[in-house]
């Protein structure tokens, strides 16, 4: 059985374009999958192309990277 941890194809082939790569770092925890804003507590969507959590919420609005409090911050 091919693994991520024995085959670097399998890596390759999971993270060959930006969606792909995502999904992958999201699928192991590296990524959020959701989120919440940590001024009003509202749940954040994915915006400017994926890039940033954006609070939806009028009164607050606000942004934050998706590298934010992960591994890779």
């Amino acid at each position: 059985m091919l693994t991520v941890k024995n085959n670097p194809l399998v890596v390759y082939e999971m993270t060959k374009d930006e969606e792909t790569a995502e999904q992958f770092l999201r699928g192991r925890g590296l990524l959020h999958s959701e989120r919440l804003c940590p001024v009003c507590g509202e749940a954040m969507r994915l915006g400017h192309g994926g890039m940033a959590w954006c609070c939806y919420n009028r009164s607050c609005r606000r942004e934050v990277s998706i590298h934010k409090l992960t591994w890779f911050e």
